[in-house]
């Protein structure tokens, strides 16, 4: 994931050719079969009054052609302009998009019953307090044993 901020676009515009040029020196260098990667592109601040929603697909274009550039393109490029603020705006979207790589990105592993019994634990919460549940670690001790595992199992968290 490369977080960049869109407010002064342009000139941040550096940051983001450095990062993306750097994971493809790293991706390629460690491209033996099998080896998969995503990259999800995450800007920020989109809530900032010098944030421009008619520039969004100007910003949008620019990401995909240094993408392109730098050997990153495809399916495994994925974009997203979010706000922090009271809005969260797209912040769902990105939740889902970490879900959805992480969960593709698992070819024939198995999966820990620690990591379901947290995931059951999770989305028990989730329907009885109707938002996304928040509990300390030490809670999911009654049924999980490990927390090294819980630690891991983090991802659990946002499987809905």
């Amino acid at each position: 994931m490369v977080l960049w901020k869109l407010h002064e676009w342009r000139q941040n515009m550096k940051g983001l050719d450095f990062w993306f040029r750097s994971l493809s020196t790293h991706l390629s260098s460690s491209s033996t079969e099998g080896v998969y990667f995503s990259v999800i592109v995450v800007g920020t601040f989109l809530d900032r009054p010098t944030v421009h929603s008619i520039e969004g697909l100007a910003r949008v274009d620019m990401v995909n052609e240094l993408a392109r550039e730098c050997v990153l393109k495809g399916p495994s490029l994925q974009y997203f302009e979010v706000s922090c603020s009271a809005s969260l705006e797209n912040i769902g979207k990105v939740q889902e998009a970490i879900v959805k790589t992480a969960l593709s990105l698992v070819h024939g592993r198995r999966v820990p019953k620690s990591y379901l019994a947290i995931e059951r634990i999770m989305r028990r919460l989730r329907i009885e307090k109707k938002e996304m549940p928040t509990i300390p670690i030490e809670e999911l001790k009654k049924d999980v044993t490990s927390i090294d595992l819980v630690k891991r199992a983090w991802i659990a968290v946002f499987v809905g």
